[in-house]
């Protein structure tokens, strides 16, 4: 008996506008009988029936064991339970049907022997459904062919995958079997979401039908023929209690009987689209597409399959994620709502698997330069504020850890309409810089990235094209976001691609170049005006020369975003790619997400592209420095990457970078840092105190010629001594000693000269008049002494800011004590003033109770 599953594949017409394409391929092509090593155990619900052999397609899976097959069809919805119950239910849930074939009376002994194997390999990621762990099963071998051997006495039966037709098993009757022994039991099972249902009938015309809410199988009536002379046998299906047998007439059971009836599912030709492609320095393909689950691909320069891994994730727990890979062919990948990543050598080996926070999403991944740093673009979701932030986060290249992240954008999720931002795109330029496009900016951003972190940004501009929350109408209709492939940059310019138009602008300052149309190229206006794409990608090659997807199109710009050529490819592009050897490779899908069969392809295109472009490598970003005072000593500058040489005002050592603030002088100073591969520059302030004056007169001394400069004078002969509350521009001092000032001006700190004051000599006529002031400081009680007659004396108090608190006029006789208390006053200084006609005299005491 041969069972045949058709699958229907569409035949695209390219038109390379005298180009000649290099290969072409869909997405998930593979019909193969893949071995279990443990990826699909439990996967047809029975704990008694080990899978040995499975085909794997796009939702649609045929399990094999020693006692028959199961048919499975699996497919992602919204959960239709969410509303009742939103903080308990996930948003999205698989809804499966499961047939399974049982062959009755079978021999016990059968063994199933696999046949002309593939070289295409394959690798699953599984995850714990307990511990969430993911490990990884590679090298897992496909075959074309399945033989049960001597299921029945003398009957075998051989699976066949075919790649045009499908899959198909005949079943050899030999001489001497009895085929009225040969039994296929049927045996339905389903999920119970959303009015599954599965049944199955004979028509008028001897076909078996199976029909379900996911699929359908039709098996036409058979036909049979002895091998020996392939004369025809009249044979027909019987089916009773679920039991399917045949019944032949005038059947020569000594003669071979080969039975061939064909089984048609148009569910089994559903395709998947392809989301993003990458090459690396060999020219092989890295693509990622597929939803349940989403699977990389590996295709080598000729567009040959290499192998398929397969990663934990589909649309109904997360939305998909993002692809990057290396020149080495080392691919990195995402989940976007999980978060989680991957990283999965060239052989398809995953190395490493590593989650983040729930409130986390990542969507956008790109390299460094020299591809040795990963930064991934995304989204930080504060639900406790009803806040999302646009959020870039820099990843441990060697094991996934997050090391930092950045915000830059923020909105509040509290008002109508509000949907969260995103990173939903981002590339790498010059000097380690990443350019970013969120929903509404586009940006840099250096912070982290080399020896000296830096938050600051070059610009952050409004991009002039809002984005929607979905911005993508081609992503699954189960999944809200995922990476845009829509901004390249080289060391001049950056391109933004929105679908319909294409941007160019400085990678300096972010201003807008230019921009025109994109032929073919298609957006939309949600209801809030903002735009989503049916197309994208974007790539660059080493002659300036920028490639676009459109619908059905790849388009060739010069740098200046003239048109020189453009390729129909049949299919809308959304992600594009230059290879290393210079041939354009599109991804896309020939329908959108609201067909079931969306048809993925990639495919290589002539297009007479220069070289893959590639970053110049030069990081010769020197750390900011600065500002310095001009008495400061000397210090040695800090470049990202060393062995460059440096110049510049108050540069006095070349190759260590040591930079003199004195031999700078005041002023703003270019400093120069130049490696093999280019120069980088920073300003250096040197800031100086304005040239001053000190002097004194009698006890007061005075600094002059400063503006906007704040003081503290300070005692010389007591180890620089900060005098409290003397913070004016003078001081008068009341002991005798050696004074300065502590002058802070434009962030510069200095100690000027000192100079002396000597109160005994300033008050020089107290001798001759015998006047003496004690104790002072003073506990409460101010003594003045006068040893001489003095007449009409004027005796006046006054506080640190001019006030008067105590004022007396008397005469003063010989040996006379005249006692002041200043309890009532406040603790600080005062300056008491005695003069007459004759005499005019100032101190300065304490007053400490």
């Amino acid at each position: 008996m041969r069972l045949l599953i058709v699958l229907i594949f569409s035949t695209i017409v390219t038109l390379t506008f005298g180009q000649k394409s290099n290969w072409s391929t869909s997405f998930a092509n593979q019909k193969v009988f893949i071995e279990n090593k443990g990826q699909f155990d439990g996967r047809n619900w029975q704990k008694n029936s080990k899978i040995e052999y499975a085909i794997d397609y796009n939702g649609f899976n045929a399990f094999f064991t020693p006692n028959g097959l199961t048919y499975r069809f699996d497919k992602i919805i919204r959960n239709p339970q969410r509303k009742s119950n939103p903080e308990h239910e996930p948003k999205r849930i698989n809804i499966s049907e499961i047939i399974d074939i049982t062959w009755l009376n079978f021999n016990e002994n059968v063994k199933i022997i696999a046949q002309d194997a593939i070289e295409p390999y394959f690798s699953y990621a599984i995850k714990n459904p307990l511990t969430k762990e993911v490990y990884n099963i590679n090298y897992i071998k496909g075959f074309n062919k399945l033989v049960y051997k001597n299921l029945y006495n003398n009957v075998d039966v051989e699976y066949e995958a075919q790649f045009e037709k499908g899959i198909k098993y005949t079943l050899f009757v030999h001489s001497g079997a009895d085929l009225s022994k040969v039994m296929m039991k049927y045996n339905k099972r389903h999920t119970n979401i959303k009015s599954e249902f599965i049944t199955y009938s004979l028509d008028e015309s001897g076909n078996f039908n199976i029909k379900s809410s996911l699929g359908e199988i039709t098996e036409l009536k058979p036909f049979a023929y002895y091998k020996d002379n392939k004369q025809e046998v009249k044979i027909k299906f019987q089916f009773e209690n679920d039991i399917l047998s045949f019944q032949a007439e005038n059947y020569d059971n000594t003669r071979e009987l080969v039975i061939d009836p064909w089984v048609v599912s148009p569910t089994f030709n559903s395709s998947t689209a392809v989301w993003e492609v990458e090459t690396d320095g060999a020219g092989n393909v890295y693509v990622i597409g597929g939803e349940t689950p989403m699977q990389l691909q590996k295709y080598n320069s000729a567009g040959a399959l290499q192998w398929t891994y397969t990663t934990p994730w589909d649309t109904a727990t997360v939305w998909l994620g993002t692809l990057a890979t290396d020149n080495s062919g080392t691919s990195y990948i995402t989940s976007g709502t999980a978060p989680e990543i991957e990283k999965v050598d060239n052989g398809g080996n995953m190395v490493w698997h590593n989650n983040s926070s729930t409130d986390k999403e990542w969507w956008s991944i790109t390299f460094n330069c020299d591809k040795t740093k990963l930064i991934v673009g995304g989204t930080i979701l504060n639900m406790s504020t009803f806040m999302a932030y646009a959020t870039i986060f820099d990843i441990d290249i060697n094991n996934g850890i997050e090391l930092s992240s950045n915000n830059f954008d923020s909105i509040s999720l509290s008002g109508f309409g509000a949907f969260p931002i995103e990173v939903r795109s981002i590339t790498t330029t010059k000097n380690s810089e990443y350019i970013y496009l969120t929903h509404k900016e586009v940006g840099t951003y250096n912070q982290s990235i080399s020896s000296c972190p830096d938050s600051t940004q070059d610009f952050k501009l409004d991009n002039g094209h809002h984005l929607a929350y979905k911005c993508e109408n081609y992503l699954p209709l189960t999944q809200n976001g995922g990476g845009l492939k829509a901004i390249i940059a080289n060391n001049q310019f950056f391109y933004i691609h929105t679908g319909a138009k294409i941007y160019k602008r400085a990678v300096s300052d972010g201003s807008l170049i230019d921009s025109t149309l994109i032929p073919g190229g298609v957006n939309q206006l949600d209801f809030y005006g903002k735009i989503y794409v049916s197309n994208s990608g974007l790539a660059l090659d080493s002659c300036g020369n920028v490639y676009a997807g459109s619908v059905n199109n790849v388009i060739k710009f010069d740098a200046d975003l003239n048109i020189l050529s453009q390729v129909s490819v049949g299919f809308t592009v959304y992600d594009v790619s230059v290879n290393s050897n210079g041939e354009v490779v599109a991804v896309g899908a020939q329908f959108n997400n609201s067909f079931s069969n969306r048809n993925g392809k990639i495919q290589s295109i002539d297009m007479s592209a220069c070289p893959q472009y590639s970053l110049v490598c030069c990081d010769a970003t020197v750390c900011n420095a600065g500002p310095f005072c001009s008495k400061d000593s000397s210090t040695n500058l800090v470049p990202s990457t060393s062995g460059g040489t440096w110049a510049g005002t108050g540069i006095t050592n070349s190759l260590t970078g040591t930079f003199n603030p004195s031999v700078a002088g005041a002023g703003i100073h270019t400093i120069f840092y130049t490696l093999p591969c280019g120069t980088d520059s920073i300003l250096i302030t040197v800031n100086s105190v304005d040239n001053y004056t000190i002097s004194s007169i009698g006890a007061t001394a005075t600094v002059t010629n400063l503006t906007g400069a704040n003081y503290q004078w300070i005692d010389c002969d007591n180890g620089n001594s900060i005098i409290a509350g003397e913070t004016d521009t003078s001081y008068t001092a009341t002991v005798n000693g050696n004074y300065g000032v502590m002058i802070n001006q434009n962030g510069c700190i200095i100690i000027s000269s000192c100079v002396f004051i000597d109160v005994t000599e300033i008050a020089g006529n107290n001798n001759a008049l015998g006047i003496k002031i004690y104790p002072n400081p003073t506990k409460g009680i101010l003594n003045i002494y006068f040893s001489n007659d003095l007449n009409n004396v004027n005796i006046v108090i006054e506080n640190t800011i001019g006030q008067k608190v105590y004022e007396s006029i008397s005469n003063q006789v010989k040996g006379a004590v005249l006692s002041i208390d200043l309890e009532k006053y406040s603790n600080g200084f005062y300056f008491v003033k005695i003069n007459n006609n004759n005499l005019n005299l100032k101190y300065k005491i304490l007053y400490d109770k």
